[in-house]
C-alpha cells in the first residue's frame, strides 16, 4: 500500500476584500485502481477471485481508473476565514481580520488518510480594500447603465420604425 504524503502547506495571507487559493500537494498525486464487477459470490474477497486484479489485489474485472486524492478543508475559526470547494479548488474566503487554523484531511484509495493543518492570516480592512469595492461598484453601475441605454435606444428605434410604417 503506498504511503500518502502531504507537503507542508504554507501560511495563506490575504486581505479582507480578497480571496486566496489553498494549494495542497500530495505524493503520490494519483493511483490506478480496479473497477469492481460486484459479483456477489466472488467479488470483494481478498484477493479477488472473479478475474483480473489491480496492484493491491482488488477486483479489476471492469478495467482500471485513475484516482486522485480527495482533499477537504475546514476552518476552525469561521469568523476569520471560511474555505469553499470550487470545482476541486480550495478557496479561502476572508470573513474578518485575524489568524485562523485550517484542518486539512486528505484521502485516496489504498492509502491511509492524512490529517494536517495550515494557517490563514487575514489583514484588516484598509483603504485599498475600499478602493477595490468602489471600483467594482462603479463597474456594476456602468454595466447596468449601458444595458438600460441599449434597451431604451433599441426600443426607441423600433417604435420610430413602427410609427413610420403606420403613417404610410
Amino acid at each position: 500500500m503506498p504511503k500518502l504524503e502531504v507537503a507542508p502547506v504554507e501560511t495563506v495571507q490575504t486581505d479582507a476584500a480578497g480571496f486566496a487559493e489553498l494549494k495542497v500537494d500530495c505524493t503520490p498525486s494519483s493511483v490506478e485502481v480496479g473497477i469492481p464487477c460486484n459479483m456477489e459470490d466472488m467479488c470483494g474477497l481478498d484477493p479477488c477471485l472473479c478475474g483480473p486484479v489491480d496492484e493491491w489485489g482488488a477486483c479489476a474485472c471492469n478495467g482500471t481508473q485513475v484516482m486522485t486524492p480527495q482533499v477537504s478543508v475546514a476552518s476552525l475559526d469561521e469568523g476569520v476565514a471560511r474555505v469553499v470547494d470550487v470545482a476541486g479548488h480550495q478557496i479561502v474566503v476572508p470573513q474578518g481580520p485575524g489568524t485562523a487554523e485550517l484542518a486539512i484531511h486528505v484521502e485516496m484509495a489504498h492509502c491511509d488518510p492524512v490529517d494536517t493543518t495550515a494557517y490563514v492570516e487575514v489583514a484588516p480592512f484598509g483603504a485599498l480594500d475600499v478602493l477595490k469595492i468602489a471600483l467594482v461598484a462603479a463597474l456594476v453601475i456602468a454595466v447596468v447603465a449601458g444595458a438600460v441605454w441599449a434597451v431604451r435606444t433599441g426600443l426607441g428605434a423600433l417604435g420610430r420604425r413602427k410609427n413610420g410604417r403606420n403613417a404610410a
